[in-house]
């Protein structure tokens, strides 16, 4: 009996490692896309590349994954994470004076909890999801949170870089962020910081490194594999991440389901819980 105990336990830690590599390597995938592919990001109307690694995630033939900013050449100094939408084929892209404004629109809707309608005549801000079906697997649910994350991960614009974000879901991930620690911060490689001529602010933020090392070491021996929790109409995940200018976190999101149609209806983001607080000093 006790051998049957040990086996089990012995195979359902390896379905569990399997399950992690898993959503580590869609997840690595999905980060190489778009890091690799920036410039196609800044200057490309068809983005519908970035869904090449999602494989269960299928867009309506009819429409293409574009970018609601304009591009690059155009853009003044400003906060600019990526923002994937949705287009008719058939529809052209709009003239890039026209995207802020009708953003703003959409955005303010969003914030008062009102319905959005289009400028008149305009392009409407439409969310990738609505053309977007998932195979309803707990792996396209991963998929379709990654696809939503984009702006934290990649093809960011000026200020917008300060929200950099590093998904945590293996030792490995831990170890990569250790090692950015260590090429910003000489304390991270044992190096010998005299903090007696220091100010309160230089020291106050070699604590903040010294914790956020500790915090993100305690974690490597934890089960990073994202937290799923069903429900009736939607999913729960939880997982680490690391964000340059905020530290250590605990990321809760919350996806709406329409199981009907197979899409996702919503999205919500709950606050980061911060475990270890860190400010990168070295600035964009």
């Amino acid at each position: 009996m006790r051998k049957m105990v040990i086996f089990i336990g012995m195979l359902l830690a390896g379905i569990t490692c399997d399950a992690q590599q898993e959503y580590t390597q869609v997840k690595n995938l999905y980060y190489a896309q778009g890091e690799t592919q920036e410039k196609r990001l800044n200057s490309q109307d068809d983005l519908s590349f970035l869904l090449e690694p999602l494989n269960e995630l299928k867009l309506d033939k009819n429409y293409i994954l574009s970018d609601f900013r304009p591009f690059y050449r155009h853009l003044s100094r400003e906060w600019s994470g990526l923002r994937l939408y949705v287009r008719n084929k058939k529809t052209a892209r709009p003239d890039s004076a026209y995207f802020q404004k009708e953003y703003a629109r959409y955005r303010k809707n969003q914030k008062n909890g009102t319905p959005y309608e289009p400028t008149k005549g305009s392009v409407a801000y439409l969310s990738p999801f609505n053309k977007i079906r998932l195979t309803g697997t707990q792996m396209s649910i991963w998929q379709a949170y990654l696809l939503d994350y984009s702006s934290l991960m990649f093809g960011m614009r000026n200020e917008a870089n300060y929200d950099k974000t590093y998904l945590i879901t293996s030792a490995e991930d831990v170890d990569s962020i250790i090692s950015l620690l260590s090429t910003w911060e000489p304390i991270v490689q044992g190096n010998h910081i005299d903090t007696t001529q220091a100010d309160s602010r230089r020291k106050a933020h070699l604590t903040d490194v010294a914790n956020v090392l500790s915090s993100l070491k305690q974690i490597k021996s934890r089960n990073l594999e994202p937290q799923f929790e069903s429900h009736a109409d939607s999913v729960t995940i939880t997982h680490y991440a690391f964000r340059e200018f905020y530290g250590l976190v605990q990321c809760k999101a919350t996806i709406l389901l329409d199981h009907k149609h197979h899409h996702v209806k919503d999205i919500k983001h709950e606050r980061p819980e911060v475990m270890a607080k860190y400010r990168h000093q070295v600035w964009y």
